[in-house]
């Protein structure tokens, strides 16, 4: 069974807020930048896919989550982590964790402000 990328997308989501600094799947922040920029998805297919993976998962609104903060973007653990993951891929690219978190953040918060 092949997930939608508006599945994949929420998913992920759901992940970044339920595990906020202690998440160590630096590849779902590199999954979430990469398929958001692509363009490649229906924004109500999406809306309608955070939802429902977000109630399935209990993950409940809040306001001001860390995740769209900018102490998180500048978050040294997760910095240090992203260069790693970064360093492994081999990727001929300077894309920092702060880049990728405010891209993430501008593209996901309406999102998170639907689930209100």
């Amino acid at each position: 069974m092949a997930y939608s990328l508006e599945t994949v997308v929420a998913e992920k989501f759901q992940t970044m807020i339920s595990r906020a600094e202690t998440n160590s799947r630096m590849k779902d922040f590199y999954d979430l930048y990469t398929i958001l920029q692509g363009g490649k998805y229906n924004a109500e297919i999406l809306d309608e896919a955070i939802k429902a993976t977000f109630k399935n998962r209990q993950t409940n609104y809040m306001e001001n989550h860390v995740a769209f903060s900018l102490a998180f973007a500048k978050n040294s653990n997760l910095n240090i982590r992203w260069n790693a993951f970064m360093k492994k891929l081999k990727i001929p690219t300077q894309l920092t964790f702060f880049e990728v978190m405010d891209y993430l953040q501008v593209k996901l918060k309406p999102y998170w402000e639907n689930l209100k």
